[in-house]
């Protein structure tokens, strides 16, 4: 039997526990489901403008951090934390499997110019296709 596969979900304002029950349900033993209810959820109330803030800073950082890694080439997970007010990075890379993951050369990629001509909402105009 294969390992089993983890998989996350977030929901904001929706029904948690039936997302859950569904999970359950409709995966079986391709994959294990565990609720886990965010701080701020779980204590009542909205975000407070630090709460809003140091999300902001994670995120500009990790995307920087995740723009880097891949013009370096890499595939990486990453963790996104703060100590002592610095923005730190823990890679996740045992725990992600990556043998598992999707290679970078997909077979559809080729059929991108087709895609975006069936994509266009009339015939070209003219300047288009001067």
């Amino acid at each position: 039997m294969a390992q089993p596969t983890a998989i996350g979900v977030l929901t904001s304002g929706g029904d948690a526990q039936g997302m859950n029950a569904l999970f359950e349900k409709e995966g079986g033993d391709l994959f294990d489901v565990q609720q886990v209810v965010l701080g701020q959820l779980a204590q009542g109330g909205n975000p407070s403008p630090l709460d809003r803030a140091l999300a902001t800073r994670l995120a500009a950082q990790g995307i920087a951090r995740l723009i880097a890694e891949a013009e370096a080439g890499r595939q990486v997970c990453i963790c996104a934390g703060s100590s002592g007010g610095d923005v730190i990075f823990h890679e996740l890379g045992a725990a992600t499997e990556a043998d598992r993951w999707r290679p970078d050369n997909q077979w559809w990629r080729d059929l991108r110019p087709i895609l975006d001509v069936m994509a266009q909402s009339g015939p070209p105009r003219a300047e288009e296709t001067a």
